[in-house]
């Protein structure tokens, strides 16, 4: 027990103080067994690393950290502060199904493309494709709105086995299950600070470093066929890019990290959306506003946005109840009853042309299918209406 108990104290962040002091009261190893247990962990998953980056599709991405180091006996050389570094993190796609992206495909793609851009007409012909499977979608989610009411009480509704309430097909559905679960790999923590150009170069060249790839015939290997998926938040993406444009008259593709297909990360973009919602839609606790909102539900903490701690997911979570409360408001309106029970007596046919006339009237395809994310923008509409 004292084995398994050492590594999960030193996740959880304790200190090597208190690391000694449960080692002395005999609940936990010693710090520098911990330290040793964590390493051969490493190694292993190192090696598993590299066999699995020769056989499967992978992709990375990394971000900036900052490691507070206390000391607890000062000198004139050994003071308390910030450190910077930069942590990774390797995913293995395992599918059979997936197919490695290829330089050479990408870049002949890239010109085809650049020969016959998307024209304006092109995206209205793909909108009107996809709108009727948006459309479906988005009576899912109205209709989700009262049957998961409790006073609709869908279990005990006479036609609750209607084939309007279950979700609709999906158009393009992952294959889940063992065989094709993506695999994680975390890499070393690299002392490098990676807000400059020459720190994310440094970081890209240490990554490769640890998975063996900074060979020459596996640097050869990258350039000429390999296509690395590599995600980060914008300071990141921008300084990947910014590389590549530093380098694009270096003379192989590996050096110009033609191999890196740099993508930014969509968390980062969400919580960007719902900080520019809550800026927009904060209003005053007399007005009409979120403010109002959040002081009916007496949700604390939401005045101003922030971005750490769990502001985004505790906003996120309002903002749903905010919109399920507006949603279901809608049914009593357009239903012209005063209580969603009252909606038992319809038939399914009549729920869906209640459902159908809430989308065309007030709400859009777009709103509703991001109402799950939490950054609904249908919430403001709703309100202007």
């Amino acid at each position: 027990m004292q084995k398994m108990f050492g590594p999960y104290f030193k996740a959880s962040g304790t200190s090597a103080k208190g690391l000694d002091t449960l080692h002395a009261l005999g609940i936990s190893i010693s710090q520098k067994s911990v330290y040793n247990t964590i390493d051969k962990l490493s190694e292993s998953s190192q090696v598993e690393l590299r066999k699995d980056v020769l056989k499967y599709p992978w992709g990375g991405l990394h971000d900036n950290l900052n490691t507070y180091k206390q000391i607890f006996e000062q000198r004139l050389s050994n003071q308390n502060h910030f450190d910077s570094g930069t942590a990774a993190t390797i995913f293995i796609i395992k599918d059979p199904n997936a197919i490695a992206p290829s330089n050479r495909l990408y870049r002949a793609q890239f010109e085809a493309a650049c020969n016959n851009p998307l024209r304006s007409l092109d995206i209205i012909k793909l909108d009107a494709s996809a709108s009727a499977r948006l459309d479906r979608q988005a009576v899912y989610h109205i209709l989700s709105f009262l049957r998961d009411a409790e006073p609709f009480d869908f279990n005990t509704y006479s036609h609750c086995d209607s084939n309007i309430f279950p979700r609709p097909p999906s158009v393009f559905q992952l294959a889940t299950g063992p065989s094709t679960a993506t695999k994680q790999y975390m890499l070393k923590t690299e002392h490098i600070d990676e807000s400059s150009y020459e720190g994310n170069a440094a970081c890209m060249s240490a990554w490769f470093r640890q998975a063996d790839l900074a060979s020459f015939a596996a640097q050869m290997k990258l350039g000429t066929e390999k296509l690395i998926v590599w995600i980060g938040d914008q300071l990141t993406t921008s300084r990947i890019r910014g590389l590549k444009r530093h380098h694009q008259q270096d003379l192989n593709s590996t050096e110009r990290y033609e191999h890196i297909l740099e993508h930014f990360g969509w968390f980062h973009a969400q919580i960007t959306e719902i900080h520019s919602l809550h800026n927009q839609f904060y209003g005053t606790s007399a007005g009409v506003g979120l403010k109002h909102d959040f002081d009916l539900l007496k949700r604390k903490g939401l005045s101003s946005p922030a971005t750490q701690g769990n502001f985004h997911q505790n906003l996120s979570g309002a903002l749903k109840i905010v919109a399920e409360a507006r949603f279901r408001d809608l049914w009593c309106i357009v239903g012209g009853v005063d209580s969603l029970d009252e909606l038992r007596s319809r038939t399914p046919e009549q729920l869906q042309l209640i459902a159908e006339k809430i989308l065309v009237e007030y709400a859009s395809t777009a709103s509703i299918s991001r109402i799950l994310s939490g950054s609904s923008t249908s919430i403001p509409q709703i309100q202007r209406r």
